[in-house]
């Protein structure tokens, strides 16, 4: 394992918003390496840099400081457009908002991931109809966002980030809206896309119920990893280690 490319590799990374006696520390210098075929769970509480920390492996927000790399790609020190680029065709990121485009139908919003790639109007929905059906909404394929609720919106915006098939997943508390059943269902889809060679996930989560399904967990304090547990050969969780 040693030997591959780490699915993500932060060295340092800080994030700061604001300067001087102001500034914000977000993020204080993060370390974390994380294996391809993993499916990372990063706990914590409110306000301890974990949606800070995924916007950055994503690419969405920049850093401070320090060093990104997913897959081998450092995204900081591609031009904007060839980040953008990177990002439409490497990370699929769950937002906790859901983000649905409201004149869109549940299959249409799924299937934006697939056009913005250049994927025919048509093709891109016959591709996303069975991974909705896949997540239980087969049968809300067509209804708007609006029709919807929590939950049913959180798994089409779930289906929006699986169905380009990108190497890294980026999950903001993906089973937030969901009950037990559909939740694990959630979890059980995540873990069996992370497990492919060349593909991560890596979720933040209050949620301890789904814990174990991690191959990694991670737990952020005060903008840093202060522990990590990496799941025993026996499938059982190892012991945590401290991250200093």
């Amino acid at each position: 394992m040693s030997a591959r490319v780490p699915a993500i590799r932060c060295v340092g990374v800080t994030k700061e918003y604001g300067r001087g006696d102001t500034a914000v520390h977000a993020l204080r210098g993060v370390d974390l390496d994380v294996p391809p075929g993993t499916l990372a769970m990063l706990f914590g509480p409110s306000g301890c840099g974990k949606t800070t920390l995924i916007s950055v492996l994503a690419g969405i927000l920049d850093m401070t400081a320090g060093n990104v790399e997913i897959f081998g790609t450092a995204p900081f020190q591609l031009s904007d457009a060839a980040r953008t680029e990177w990002r439409s065709r490497d990370v699929g990121f769950v937002f906790q908002q859901y983000n649905l485009l409201p004149s869109l139908t549940a299959v249409e919003n799924a299937a934006v991931s697939l056009m913005i790639r250049g994927v025919d109007w048509n093709a891109a929905t016959r591709r996303a109809r069975p991974l909705l059906e896949e997540l239980g909404l087969g049968d809300r394929a067509d209804a708007r966002p609006r029709e919807l609720s929590g939950g049913q919106q959180q798994r089409v915006a779930i289906a929006r980030a699986l169905l380009h098939e990108p190497r890294l997943i980026v999950c903001d508390e993906p089973t937030s809206a969901l009950d037990h059943a559909t939740g694990e269902k959630v979890v059980e889809l995540l873990r069996s896309i992370a497990v492919r060679e060349g593909r991560a996930v890596l979720v933040v989560t209050h949620d301890d119920r789904i814990r174990r399904y991690a191959d990694l967990a991670l737990h952020m304090d005060d903008g840093r990893i202060v522990e990590r547990a990496a799941r025993a050969s026996n499938g059982a969780s190892a012991d945590p280690t401290d991250a200093h």
